[in-house]
């Protein structure tokens, strides 16, 4: 061979890629560790190891103890594990250049990234973990998992809006589901939007994930945004980024942060960015620091829909109100499509062809219902150019057990309270057990319930969050049509793929219907009843027969109604068994409800009094203490107590109702004040002294709160004005 030649094979040989010699052993079956904890090395086993939809039946790849920087990514392209000797001691630390990524997720199987310290030097905003593709929705999988990582950047000025987690896949292939759980970020957040922001966004047209898990969950992590070089106003943790998807955001810990949902944004021309699509926010704890200039908002959604509960806001800085937020940007007046940098169509003002311009709303709020606003739903996915757009749904928010109040500021002529979100801090969203909603006086379409006592056992006990120790956790019921129904149960915490979830759910109770047909099955947890086949369930009934099928499977989250095959009677015995198998109705980890016979747990309630009693009427008798109240039916009034019910009359508001006695429909009770001759009076109970149920009718059917009964006054001309003496107003039972 020619010199020439040899010496160039050589210097060729010299020039190929290092990847050439990256090393990387399988040291047991599926289980696969680079020699070097570098970029090539990392990839070699990512390429080398085997990969499934779902990353528990794929291989492992384990990274060895060490501190070193990046200067190029590893590509993940499979549902592999990716797991690191740890975040502090021992330590597997990844420095990152540039502003590029650690990990470059690009596949739609369920991967894992676990227990490794990824750092930034400077502000970044493409992720130190990027996922670029819809990652865990491919069949079989149960998602992606972010885990037990630490996130940090130490740069310059700038690095709040540092990016550690980064989804920016395009909607058009479905909606992603992941982890994200027991990281700890400083400095940093997670970001989850899309390539897909304008107005042809498929995430609108889906329907909702709520309570499923079918979407990205964060869960116990650790938020730090405490200063160091950054600017001098609260960071966000979690960002709804434009067309996002979404997000649930439950039982994490924040620290001079908040939580963010992005609204739909004006662009260049007739276009239009997305809002972020819905949310799920609870059991948080956000806090921020006296030291530090922060803005008042420790939850900020600015679009979409969903429920937002039990979040513990503290704010030791006087910064203005600490409220949670509803509005958007642009002041008072409905810039809910922001032209603050943007040019183009940006107002909600009735004449804009992105909102719904509902001709009710012109004179109050002109261009109702803005695009996204929060309140609005989903919206099919047929338009694409200015002027032809189909209707987006209304789709009303709920709110209950935070801390702090809700406020939609000076917009609140379009993000209404009791239209387009629901607060508990009035009568139309409110929190007690099953009994006590079935006894809401006059309740109206669209109101909301949290019931203590249903939802099954969606958090499990051992957990520090889910101290009640009870088998129902809780859940969402709306007054819709005319009836309370379950409306929302969260999905079980702690996450499945965190614990494994391997209990199958059971029955906890079946109720039949006073309808002699309509029969209700009650389950521990929610479950998935798509596989069920008529008559998997039936009914064994003393009078009607046996093997009576109940067919028509309808509901969700924990309960599902059926229609018995024939009509039952009211003095039926039954019980309840079931025959399915796999698949036919399972809990949403796949655990199928096992086969049994004779459940007693079964309620009749056919031809049962389900009606509650209310107050009839009220006299006041000649003698001016005598106040006889009159009731729809025979009461049981031996938990009453002094003071529950009062009259407002016009010499005297607040007088109390003292010292009951009667049977039947009728009781007695004495006025703590002479009422006059004169006096035009009401009849109210104390919400504060009297609890539903203190009066009830002989089937417990509890007599509701009222106010404002009408009153006959019969007192005669001679009694005068006086307290009754040595009388006590307030305390001890009455019979």
């Amino acid at each position: 061979m020619h010199i020439k030649k040899i010496i160039l094979l050589i210097f060729v040989g010299l020039l190929l890629p290092i990847r050439a010699w990256a090393g990387c052993t399988e040291t047991s079956p599926g289980v696969w560790e680079p020699d070097n904890l570098t970029v090539s090395d990392v990839q070699k086993c990512v390429d080398d190891a085997t990969g499934a939809a779902d990353y528990r039946d794929g291989d492992t790849i384990l990274l060895p103890e060490d501190d070193v920087t990046w200067y190029g990514y590893v590509t993940v392209d499979k549902g592999v594990s990716i797991i690191g000797k740890g975040t502090s001691d021992p330590l597997t630390s990844i420095t990152r250049t540039g502003n590029s990524h650690v990990f470059y997720i690009n596949t739609t199987q369920g991967p894992r990234i676990s227990n490794i310290r990824m750092k930034y030097t400077l502000k970044a905003s493409e992720g130190l973990v990027k996922i670029a593709s819809v990652a865990g929705s491919a069949s079989g999988s149960s998602g992606f998992r972010i885990d037990n990582n630490l996130f940090t950047v130490d740069g310059g000025g700038g690095d709040d809006f540092s990016k550690a987690v980064y989804y920016a896949a395009g909607t058009a292939g479905g909606t992603p589901i992941g982890l994200i759980d027991n990281n700890t970020f400083k400095r940093c957040r997670i970001l989850i939007g899309t390539t897909n922001q304008e107005y042809n966004n498929w995430h609108w047209s889906r329907d909702y994930w709520f309570g499923t898990g079918n979407t990205i969950i964060i869960e116990d992590n650790y938020f730090d945004n405490t200063p160091g070089s950054l600017s001098g106003s609260a960071k966000t943790c979690v960002d709804g980024d434009f067309g996002g998807p979404g997000y649930v955001f439950r039982y994490n810990t924040a620290v001079n942060g908040y939580i963010l949902i992005h609204h739909s944004q004006a662009m260049a021309g007739d276009n239009v960015r997305r809002g972020s699509r819905a949310w799920e926010i609870y059991g948080n704890e956000v806090s921020q620091s006296a030291d530090y200039t922060q803005y008042a908002r420790p939850i900020y959604l600015r679009s979409g829909t969903g429920f937002c509960f039990d979040n513990t806001l503290d704010n030791t800085n006087s910064f203005g109100a600490f409220e949670i937020n509803v509005r958007v940007d642009g002041g008072d007046e409905p810039r809910v499509l922001n032209t603050t940098t943007q040019s183009g169509p940006g107002e909600c003002d009735g004449t804009n062809d992105a909102d719904m311009n509902l001709a009710g709303y012109m004179a109050s709020s002109p261009g109702y219902l803005c695009i996204d606003q929060v309140g609005a739903g989903k919206q099919e996915f047929h338009w694409s150019t200015w002027g032809t757009k189909p209707d987006q749904e209304r789709k009303p928010a709920y709110f209950w057990g935070n801390n702090v109040s809700v406020t939609a500021g000076g917009q609140s002529a379009y993000i209404a309270q009791n239209r387009d979100y629901y607060d508990d801090d009035d009568s139309h969203m409110q929190s007690g057990t099953y009994t006590e909603m079935q006894a809401v006086s006059s309740p109206t379409e669209g109101d909301g319930f949290w019931v203590t006592n249903r939802g099954g056992d969606w958090c499990d006990d051992s957990s520090p969050n889910c101290p009640n120790g009870d088998s129902q956790d809780g859940a969402l019921y709306v007054y819709t049509s005319g009836a309370w129904a379950e409306y929302y149960v969260p999905h079980d915490y702690p996450h499945p793929l965190i614990g494994g979830d391997s209990t199958a759910p059971t029955v906890t109770e079946t109720i039949i219907g006073t309808d002699e047909s309509t029969v209700a099955v009650y389950f521990s947890e929610s479950i998935v009843s798509t596989g069920y086949d008529n008559g998997d369930f039936d009914l064994d009934c003393s009078i009607s027969g046996n093997n009576i099928a109940l067919n028509g499977v309808s509901g969700s989250g924990t309960s599902r109604t059926f229609e018995s095959a024939i009509p039952l009677d009211a003095s039926d015995v039954c019980n309840l068994d079931y025959t399915g198998g796999s698949n036919d109705i399972e809990d949403t980890s796949g655990n199928d409800l096992a086969a049994f016979s004779d459940n007693t747990d079964v309620t009749n309630t056919i031809g049962a009094d389900s009606t509650p009693p209310t107050v009839e009427s009220v006299v006041v008798e000649s003698d001016g203490l005598t106040v006889t109240f009159t009731f729809s039916e025979l009461v049981d009034t031996t938990d009453l107590d002094n003071g529950d019910f009062e009259l407002d009359c016009t010499s005297h508001l607040g007088n109390p109702m003292l010292y009951v006695s009667g049977s039947g429909d009728t009781r007695t009770f004495t006025a703590g004040y002479v009422i006059l001759p004169t006096d035009s009076c009401v009849a109210n109970s104390v919400p504060a002294l009297y609890s539903e149920g203190e009066v009830h009718d002989l089937s417990e059917n509890p007599l509701a709160q009222f106010s404002d009964q009408e009153v006959t006054n019969n007192t005669g001309s001679e009694v005068v004005a006086g307290q009754i003496s040595g009388m006590s107003a307030y305390g001890g039972t009455i019979q």
